[in-house]
């Protein structure tokens, strides 16, 4: 759903394209978090 948003954001400039940048990279972090292996 997020990485739709980015690419549909691509269309309406850089600042858009950041702002859903931002979410995705969001979105992603939680489960990388969750999941990631401890050191």
């Amino acid at each position: 759903e997020r990485a739709e948003a980015l690419v549909a954001a691509t269309a309406e400039g850089r600042g858009a394209t950041m702002k859903a940048f931002g979410a995705l990279g969001s979105s992603c972090k939680s489960c990388h978090d969750s999941y990631r292996q401890k050191n």
